[in-house]
């Protein structure tokens, strides 16, 4: 029933987009047009949201809800998939987020966003020395859900964005995205189950990770409305020509997050998840004895880079057949 409301809204969106397009090469802009459209993006950005929440809870349904926790956390396949966690969260820093950071920017700009990451880094530690000092506090799952509240926060704007930009280019996005976040979400069941959330705690921190999506979305939708500070047709030329600014923004910064708080956000979620990945894990893997499993370790440590790599390149893909 979820899948099928997700499929019915995306066919609705389709419909309204097609419609909208068909008088945006009019030279006189209706108002009625521009409340369309941004009626349009605020129910894209609500749909995306609910597909980010379901991609949330997705790594739910493999794992049986009879499970014992502490058995699970010592088992093979759980080593193997922090293994994976740490080469995809690696593997998302170094192939995805860091080019989108470092192209296109002066000296400057990549300086500062390096002082981000190394600050991102340093509060992440802090955060870690505090949180040992809180009984039955989890640390690396707190961690954890710092960074991803932050990355989706970034993706619930970049997806509004590209919305804006086009209905082509804003499901272009919408898949990207969830393409990476698949595994992340993967990543992050494994630490928080690590870090000792039950099976029902660990469904509803992924839950308020993802409903970080929707402020990000709210965000996108709330700077296109203040942009028309009239609700008048004798101004249409002006608000269209300022949406068009708008798109430009949003378009440069769903390339490079070189604007606004992109340039913040990602910088800071990179330090994150490195943070997570070379102090939280990557000493575990480090640490097991078992030669069979730190050899079959190291293995789904390549797997995790290879997918995103892979995702990465599929992205590139469509973004170059389908612009």
């Amino acid at each position: 029933m979820f899948a099928t409301r997700i499929f019915q809204a995306f066919i609705f969106i389709a419909c309204l987009s097609v419609a909208l397009q068909s008088d945006h090469h009019h030279e006189s802009v209706k108002c009625t047009h521009l409340e369309s459209t941004r009626e349009s993006i605020l129910i894209v950005g609500l749909v995306s949201a609910l597909v980010f929440c379901f991609v949330g809870v997705l790594p739910s349904f493999f794992i049986r809800a009879d499970t014992d926790n502490e058995k699970f956390v010592d088992s093979t396949v759980f080593k193997l998939l922090l293994a994976f966690a740490a080469g995809s969260l690696l593997a998302d820093v170094f192939l995805h987020l860091l080019p989108e950071t470092s192209t296109g920017i002066s000296e400057s700009q990549a300086i500062r966003n390096g002082l981000l990451t190394i600050g991102s880094f340093l509060v992440f530690l802090i955060i870690e020395k505090v949180t040992e000092l809180v009984p039955d506090a989890h640390a690396l799952g707190t961690l954890n859900l710092i960074a991803n509240f932050l990355d989706n926060s970034a993706h619930g704007t970049t997806v509004v964005g590209a919305f804006q930009n086009s209905f082509k280019f804003g499901m272009v996005a919408l898949i990207a995205t969830v393409l990476h976040e698949v595994p992340h979400e993967f990543s992050d069941f494994a630490l928080l189950l690590r870090d000792g959330y039950t099976r029902k705690r660990a469904v509803i921190a992924q839950l308020i990770t993802a409903f970080a999506g929707t402020i990000g979305a709210t965000i996108a939708y709330a700077f296109t409305t203040n942009l028309d500070s009239s609700n008048s047709c004798n101004h249409n030329q002006n608000i269209y020509l300022r949406e068009n600014q708008f798109q430009e923004h949003l378009h440069d910064h769903h390339q490079h997050h070189n604007h606004g708080h992109g340039s913040f956000i990602v910088p800071f979620t990179i330090g994150g998840f490195l943070y997570i990945a070379l102090v939280g894990i990557i000493p575990e893997i480090v640490k097991e004895e078992n030669k069979r499993t730190s050899f079959l370790q190291i293995l789904f440590f390549i797997i995790g880079i290879s997918f995103i790599f892979c995702l990465t390149q599929f992205e590139t893909i469509m973004a170059h057949y389908f612009m």
